[in-house]
C-alpha cells in the first residue's frame, strides 16, 4: 500500500427493484474485497426486493432515497438530464460525507446517473457493462467520462464507441464454488421426488425467467422430441418467473405436444444450485444473453450443457468440449445433442468433466476480486501488496 494505508471506500450503488445475476456477482465481489484494503458501501435507492435480499446477505445498504429522480424513470436526453442535475449535488455530498474514493456502478441506470456526480465530486467511476451496450448519444458522451469501462463478455462490449472498445476489460464473473450442496434445500424439491421417479428417470431442464428472448417454446419442443425418439423415461423442468404472462401459453404448448404429464413449471427458485444438481441436462435455448449464469451454475454442478450459439453463451462453453453450441431456434438440433448426450454416458461425463474444470478455474471468486482490487489499485495509485497482484494481463475487448 502506499503511506496513505487506511482502507479506501468503493461505493456499490443500485436502485434496489430488482434481483439477478448483476446483483449477484455484485455482491460476491464485495463480500470478499479484502477489508484492510477497500470498504465496500451499498447504496439503494428503492426499498425493493434487492434490500432483503442484501440482508439476507449479511450485508446493510445505506438507504438513499433520490425520490424517483434518476435516469431511466422518464424518456428522452431532456428528461434524463434533469435527472442528472437533480441528483448529482445529492450524490456529491453523500460521497465526501463517506469518504467515498471509487464508485462501482453495476447497473445502466446508476451508470448514468451517478457518473457526472462522480466526475463533480473528483472521485473515480467504474462503469461495469453487465448487459449488451446500447447506443445512445448520453451514453457515448458519458462513457467517456468513466475512468474504466469492464464488461462482462465480447458480446456486451462488441457495440461500444470506438474509442472504447480497445480499452474495455473483459472481466468475467465470479462463481461461489467447491460448496456441499444441500439436496433437500430446493425449495419444494422433495415433492417432486416422485414425480422425477427413480434415478433412471432423467431430467432435463430450462432455467430463465418466462420470456419471449428466453425461448421456452423451443425448449418444449425440443422436449417433444426428445420423449419421442429416447425411448426411457424423461422428465422436463422449468425454472424461472412467469415475467411476461407465458405460462399458460407454454402449458397449452406442452399439452398440444403430448408432454404435459412429463413437464413441471415450478416458477423462480432460490437456491437454484440443488435442482440444478438434480438435472442430466441443461437447455439453453436463450438467444443473445448477455452472458448465461446458469451455463457456468450448470458445468461447476457437473451437469453438461447444450446452448444457442448466440450472445455471451459463445464466451462461455466451447463447444464439443465443454458443452455444446448449435443453432439458435432449431428445436431439431437441441433435441439430437440432448440425445446423444443421454444416451452416451461416456461423452457426457467428459463434457461434464471438462465443463467443471474450465469452470473451477476461469470463474473462481478470488481471481475476480484479485483482478478488480488491482484495478481500484490502478485508479487510486495504490501499491497492492506483493503477495495479492494476480500477475495477468486485462482481456481487451476486442482481442
Amino acid at each position: 500500500m502506499n503511506k496513505d494505508s487506511k482502507p479506501k471506500v468503493v461505493c456499490f450503488p443500485f436502485v434496489g427493484d430488482s434481483i439477478g445475476g448483476s446483483h449477484r456477482s455484485a455482491i460476491l465481489l464485495l463480500k470478499n474485497l479484502d477489508p484492510g484494503r477497500y470498504l465496500p458501501l451499498v447504496v439503494v435507492h428503492e426499498d425493493g426486493p434487492l434490500v432483503s435480499h442484501l440482508r439476507e446477505e449479511g450485508i446493510t445498504p445505506q438507504f438513499l432515497p433520490l425520490k424517483n429522480i434518476y435516469v431511466g424513470k422518464s424518456k428522452g436526453i431532456v428528461g434524463h438530464l434533469s435527472a442528472i442535475m437533480k441528483t448529482a449535488p445529492t450524490l456529491a455530498r453523500f460521497m465526501k460525507r463517506n469518504r467515498v474514493e471509487i464508485v462501482h456502478a453495476n447497473d445502466g441506470r446508476m451508470n448514468l446517473t451517478w457518473l457526472p456526480a462522480t466526475r463533480y465530486a473528483r472521485k473515480k467511476f467504474i462503469w461495469h457493462q453487465r448487459s449488451r451496450y446500447i447506443p445512445s448519444r448520453l451514453t457515448k458522451y458519458q462513457l467517456g467520462f468513466a475512468d474504466r469501462v469492464l464488461s462482462i463478455s465480447k458480446y456486451c462490449a462488441a457495440p461500444l464507441p470506438n474509442e472504447h472498445d480497445r480499452t474495455c476489460i473483459i472481466l468475467d464473473n465470479p462463481f461461489a464454488q467447491n460448496e456441499a450442496i444441500d439436496v433437500d434445500a430446493g425449495s419444494g424439491l422433495l415433492q417432486f421426488d416422485d414425480a422425477f421417479g427413480d434415478e433412471n428417470t432423467k431430467v432435463v431442464s430450462f432455467v430463465g425467467n418466462l420470456t419471449k428472448r428466453k425461448r421456452a417454446d423451443i425448449f418444449l419442443n425440443a422436449a417433444a422430441k426428445i420423449s419421442s425418439d429416447y425411448h426411457h423415461p424423461v422428465k422436463f423442468l422449468l425454472l424461472g418467473a412467469d415475467r411476461d404472462g407465458l405460462q399458460d401459453s407454454l402449458e397449452r404448448l406442452a399439452g398440444s405436444l403430448g408432454i404435459l404429464n412429463q413437464t413441471y413449471f415450478v416458477g423462480f427458485q432460490n437456491p437454484i444450485e440443488p435442482w440444478m444438481n438434480r438435472s442430466d441436462l441443461l437447455l439453453a435455448p436463450q438467444v443473445e444473453e448477455p452472458f448465461g449464469r446458469n451455463l457456468v451454475e450448470s458445468m461447476l454442478l457437473h451437469t453438461p450443457v447444450i446452448a444457442a450459439d448466440s450472445g455471451g453463451h459463445q464466451d462461455i462453453l466451447e463447444s464439443g468440449k465443454t458443452g455444446f453450441l448449435v443453432q439458435p431456434d432449431d428445436a431439431d438440433a437441441f433435441a439430437r445433442t440432448a440425445i446423444q448426450l443421454l444416451t452416451d454416458n461416456d461423452l457426457s461425463r467428459s463434457i461434464a468433466d471438462q465443463a467443471f474444470s474450465e469452470a473451477s478455474n476461469r470463474y473462481s471468486i478470488s481471481n475476480h476480486v484479485n483482478q478488480v482490487m488491482d484495478i481500484y489499485d490502478d485508479l487510486l495509485g495504490v501499491n497492492a501488496p506483493a503477495d495479492t497482484r494476480t500477475g495477468s494481463n486485462p482481456v481487451i475487448a476486442n482481442e
